[in-house]
């Protein structure tokens, strides 16, 4: 039996990292484990630091690209294991675009470098991730942009409800997102929903980590109309949402992943682009009309701007999300097809 170790931010019950360690898991097992391989998640209390101990390390989905992980995933290179690069991305508070991104330090520029002409697959979350290692030097031969590992969810689409009705996804970075003040985008997307409310719209508010729950509370709270609002107070799994949010006019997204949920439930998407990593996905599938950023001036009304292009736009952005999914499924699946681990 070989040892996969997949590294990732888990064990924290935070939906959109745990939704990307069981799609690998699964994906593990559909093509693997009649060739004797194992997945072995980095959870807290696995001797995952001692990547020696695996036969081969895989950096998962997320936001892995920084020192840590991938002082780990160099550690294992040089100890003679095949490593992986799998949809993993890179994420800062600096803004970045329009020519200008940030890079490396000259040390992880080098161990970068290493892990891109050694390993057995190097795939990253989108363009702007991309961007980050070409302007740090890194060789790019063989990095290709292979799309968030999220977008390996799969779910049947269900009928629209008898009402109309947008969901929200809201919770806390503690502050750490363009414009840093939490309580004004609120205060904001209170005011939206407000307006939603007045169309006609019912809202659908819910979380994807345990501290984001007493923020979704007190957003509700702040809305009012509870006769059209409705608290989800339990975390559902990802299979739990893309049934609950399937048929909704279109989703608000604080969180990134709540993004590519409902990219996989085929529901429309506004992404509150608190950072760069938001950026980075709407860039990688061609939706970045529907990105606001979180420092956008009255962005209530970008908000309102927005919905009413999905609304002009509905069938061509579900077209377009079905496209990108399929281009990165290919792509995502790969090194499963190719077993690049033996």
């Amino acid at each position: 039996m070989k040892s996969i170790l997949y590294l990732g931010w888990i064990g924290f019950n935070n939906l959109g990292d745990e939704l990307l360690w069981r799609v690998f898991e699964h994906k593990m097992k559909q093509y693997g484990e009649d060739k004797g391989l194992q997945a072995i998640p980095s959870l807290p209390g696995t001797p995952y630091k001692e990547v020696g101990n695996y036969d081969a390390v895989v950096m998962g989905g997320g936001s892995l690209l920084i020192p840590g992980y991938i002082d780990l995933l160099y550690k294992a290179l040089q100890a003679g294991k095949p490593v992986m690069v799998w949809g993993s991305g890179f994420d800062t508070m600096e803004k970045a675009g329009a020519g200008s991104f940030p890079t490396y330090s000259a040390a992880m520029a080098e161990q970068l470098t290493s892990i891109a002409q050694e390993a057995v697959y190097f795939g990253v979350r989108g363009p702007w991730t991309h961007k980050v290692l070409e302007t740090s030097g890194i060789p790019m031969d063989h990095i290709r942009i292979s799309g968030d590992p999220g977008l390996l969810l799969r779910h049947e689409r269900s009928n629209r409800p008898a009402e109309k009705t947008i969901g929200i996804n809201w919770g806390t970075t503690y502050n750490k997102l363009y414009g840093g003040n939490e309580r004004h985008l609120e205060d904001e997307l209170v005011q939206s929903a407000k307006k939603w409310i007045r169309d006609g719209y019912r809202i659908y508010i819910y979380s994807m980590w345990g501290p984001d729950r007493e923020h979704s509370s007190r957003l509700a709270a702040k809305i009012g109309h509870s006769d059209r609002v409705t608290l989800e107070n339990r975390l559902l799994n990802e299979q739990e949402v893309m049934e609950t949010i399937s048929g909704f006019e279109f989703t608000v997204n604080f969180k990134l992943h709540a993004n590519i949920i409902s990219h996989a439930a085929g529901v429309p998407f506004i992404c509150l682009g608190y950072r760069f990593k938001c950026f980075d996905y709407a860039q990688s599938v061609g939706l970045t009309n529907y990105i606001v950023s979180t420092d956008a001036p009255d962005l209530h009304l970008e908000l309102e701007k927005v919905s009413l292009r999905i609304g002009a736009n509905r069938k061509a952005i579900i077209d377009k999300m079905a496209h990108y999914q399929r281009i990165y499924r290919e792509k995502l699946e790969q090194p499963f097809r190719d077993s690049v681990w033996s």
